[in-house]
C-alpha cells in the first residue's frame, strides 16, 4: 500500500519526499508533481508525455481547465495572469497555478481523486476541512490555523464581490 504524504513548509510543497519547484510567479512544476506520483506508485513513468497529454486538447482536460482559470482571472482584472506556462532548458518544465495542480493530481490517479473529493466534501459539509496529516497539530494549536482561514475568507469575498460587480455592469452598446 502506498501513501501520499503532503507537507507545506515555508512555501515549499513536498509530496512523497519530492520537492515541487515553483517559478517566480508562484506556479508549481507539474513535472515534479508527476515524479512524486511515480514515487508514490500512482502514475506511469513518462513524465513528459503525461504532462503534455494533460494539456493536449484531444486527450486531456487541462487546456479547458486552464482556459477557464485564465478567463476568470481576466474577469477579475488580472490581465497578466497565466495559469500555465512551459519552460525549456535545464530548469524547464510545465509550471501551473495551484488549481491546475489539483486538477492534474485528480487526473493522475483515481485514488488521489477520491481523496480530493472527500476533502472537498468535508469542506462543503462542515465549512472547514482538516487534512489527516494535520490533525495532531490542529488539536494542539488551533489558533495557528485561524489566520490562513481568515485570509481565505477575505480572498473569497473579494472574488465574489468582483464577480457580482461584473454581473451588474450593463453590456457595452
Amino acid at each position: 500500500m502506498t501513501t501520499t504524504n503532503a507537507l507545506i513548509t515555508a512555501n515549499t510543497l513536498t509530496i512523497a519526499n519530492a520537492t515541487i519547484r515553483q517559478d517566480a510567479d508562484g506556479r508549481y512544476c507539474l513535472n515534479d508533481l508527476h515524479k512524486a506520483a511515480i514515487v508514490s506508485g500512482l502514475a506511469g513513468e513518462s513524465v513528459h508525455r503525461d504532462c503534455n497529454a494533460y494539456f493536449d486538447k484531444r486527450y486531456g482536460r487541462g487546456a479547458e481547465v486552464a482556459a477557464e482559470i485564465d478567463f476568470q482571472a481576466q474577469l477579475a482584472g488580472n490581465h497578466a495572469f497565466k495559469s500555465f506556462i512551459q519552460k525549456r532548458g535545464r530548469y524547464g518544465g510545465t509550471y501551473v497555478c495551484k488549481e491546475l495542480v489539483y486538477a492534474y493530481a485528480m487526473w493522475i490517479s483515481p485514488k488521489f481523486h477520491v481523496e480530493v473529493i472527500r476533502a472537498y466534501d468535508r469542506l462543503a459539509t462542515d465549512g472547514v476541512a482538516v487534512h489527516r496529516n494535520a490533525v495532531e497539530e490542529f488539536l494542539s494549536d488551533p489558533l495557528k490555523f485561524m489566520e490562513p482561514l481568515m485570509q481565505q475568507a477575505k480572498i473569497l469575498k473579494a472574488e465574489r464581490d468582483t464577480r457580482l460587480l461584473h454581473q451588474r455592469q450593463p453590456a457595452p452598446q
